[in-house]
């Protein structure tokens, strides 16, 4: 297991999201809050009835005892918790794990560009790479999508990522399918498609663009493999 859930992880049914950060959930047939761990819209997967997996947190002062960390959607488990790709990517990336980018011998995470700050810095002797890193939860028949809603923070990051390239260093965007059943990814044109003309431009530009799968079971996630990347619009 690349990354191991935090407490102890329990079985639970999802009733209702009462905003982007707070669900109710079935536990122990008690409905109790529980923390949303990504502000995404997830609809198709938070739908009252779905099973999901909880974390006791039970930290004083917290207003919720539980993190939802997990969904189960049509037979597989998906991870929504968006603060989980940077975490397991710099454990892949110090451990040399990623092929992409196993050249690179110094690894330094969330580095100050401009008035913002980029996911990752790589380097060695003879080059660098900024590194940005997107969570993608949202799956339809094979095919992953980023985002499930418009966003101007990640067009700024592609933006940022040109700018990178334009100045003579690497620049890449890796976006992690914290689910197993993608087998391609594409930007969401039909939610998004400002994200997704941008994204173009950006690989028109020299920014390079990666795409992984993972495995998650109810102790943790794992880099499964490397997924195709489909910039054109599946739906022209």
């Amino acid at each position: 297991m690349d990354f191991d859930f935090p407490g102890v992880v329990e079985e639970a049914i999802f009733r209702k999201r009462i905003n982007r950060f707070v669900a109710i959930i079935e536990h122990n047939k008690e409905l109790k809050k529980a923390h949303v761990l990504s502000t995404g819209r997830m609809k198709e997967l938070l739908v009252p009835g779905a099973g999901v997996y909880v974390s006791y947190v039970g930290k004083e002062g917290r207003k919720t005892s539980y993190d939802l960390i997990a969904v189960v959607h049509k037979g597989i488990l998906v991870s929504i918790d968006s603060t989980l790709p940077n975490r397991l990517l710099a454990k892949l990336l110090e451990g040399k794990k990623i092929k992409e980018f196993s050249s690179f011998t110094n690894v330094d995470a969330e580095v100050a560009w401009g008035k913002s700050r980029l996911d990752f810095y790589l380097s060695n002797e003879e080059e660098e790479l900024y590194l940005e890193v997107k969570s993608v939860t949202l799956v339809e028949d094979g095919l992953a999508l980023f985002p499930d809603a418009p966003s101007e923070r990640a067009i700024k990051h592609l933006q940022e990522l040109m700018e990178i390239k334009q100045r003579g260093k690497r620049a890449a965007v890796l976006f992690l399918v914290q689910r197993s059943d993608a087998l391609i990814f594409s930007p969401n044109w039909k939610t998004a498609p400002d994200f997704a003309s941008t994204l173009k431009q950006a690989e028109q530009a020299g920014v390079e663009i990666y795409a992984y799968s993972c495995q998650v079971n109810k102790e943790g996630v794992s880099l499964d493999r490397s997924i195709p990347v489909s910039i054109k619009s599946v739906y022209a």
